[in-house]
Parts: structure tokens; sequence; C-alpha cells
């Protein structure tokens, strides 16, 4: 169990958002298991993640593929073409991977993406100006850099508070760390509620 967090008087104390910090500084490569096969995929910066989470739709079935280094690529391949592995766990790879690559839960990633994506022109340009190149930083710390920026955008703690935890919480209908194919209606859910108008 986690030691409640002290505030002083007249503080909010707002949720933990970053599950593994070292997803900020490493560039190492990932490591996700599809069906039973353990798969590497090359370290990619913020830009490579943004270029297809800030898109109009996120194209799991070509993405994680994209991502599984060469000697694995035509494996996995091989293995989707013959049905060895099927849409459901592509999709929990590419969740796996993107908690991974940014250190925080996958619907966390998906929503805060969702809020820049919403206030992109205003937030992009405090992303230029503080020299934050996402082609030389990780996901993880690109987030970082941005989810200070939101926060920083926001006067009341109490707002603060909310917004952390609404992007905290997992979209409806899933069920945190089971194997369970309702998750997969709960992970499409959230991606189509993230979609701009």
């Amino acid at each position: 169990m986690q030691p409640e967090p002290r505030a002083d008087a007249g503080t909010v104390v707002v949720e933990e958002t970053v599950n593994d910090p070292i997803a900020s500084l490493s560039r190492a490569d990932l490591w996700v298991t599809i069906a039973d096969q353990s798969y590497r995929m090359k370290f990619r910066p913020a830009a490579f993640w943004l270029e297809r989470l800030l898109g109009e739709r996120i194209m799991v079935d070509s993405f994680i593929p994209a991502m599984v280094d060469r000697n694995g690529r035509d494996d996995l391949m091989d293995r989707m073409v013959d049905g060895e592995v099927d849409d459901a766990e592509i999709i929990e790879a590419f969740r796996d991977a993107l908690s991974l690559a940014s250190g925080r839960s996958w619907w966390f990633t998906l929503n805060l993406v969702a809020v820049v994506k919403s206030v992109w022109a205003e937030l992009n340009g405090q992303i230029v100006r503080a020299g934050i190149d996402p082609y030389r930083v990780t996901l993880g710390a690109w987030l970082d850099a941005v989810w200070t920026m939101v926060l920083e955008n926001i006067d009341k703690p109490e707002e603060r508070s909310r917004i952390t935890t609404l992007l905290n919480n997992p979209p409806e209908g899933y069920v945190v760390n089971p194997s369970s194919e309702d998750n997969d209606d709960a992970f499409f859910a959230l991606v189509e509620a993230t979609r701009p108008f």
C-alpha cells in the first residue's frame, strides 16, 4: 500500500500520473509480448509516437508491426496472416508499448494527447518556445513537459485535481489488469472519444 501524500494547509493533493519515471529518461528498446512471443521494439522519439497518436485514427494493426525490429517483423507478420496473432493481442501490445514508452497508463496518455490536440496551436507554441524538440526527447519526457504546461495553465488547485482525476480514469468498461476481451471495446470507445469533431 502506498502511503498517503502529505498536504500542507491550503494545498490540494494531485493524483500521481507517472508510473515509471525512467520512461522519461531511457532510450532503451521496448519489449512486448504478443501471443506468448517476445518482440523488441526499437526506441522511437516522441515525434514518432505523436505523429501516430495525433492523427485522425490510430492504426494499431500497422503501428505495432512497424515498431517491431526487423528480425521480429517478418515473424509477427507471418503469425498475423496465419491467424496465430489476433486483433486483441495486437491491441494489447499497443497498450503495453504505449504504457512503457510514456511511463503512464495507456489511457492517461491517450487522454492527455487528446487534450493537447484540442489546444494544439497554443500548447505547441509553448513547447516550441521552451525548446522541446519531440525528435530528440522520449515520449515520457515530452509528456512530462506538456503535463507541466497544462497544469501551469490551470489556476485553481481544485481544477488541477479534477483534470488529473479525469485523465487518470480508465475508459468506461475497462477493468485494470485482467485479460478480458471486454477491454477491447473500452479501448476503441476511448480512441473514438478522443477523436476531434
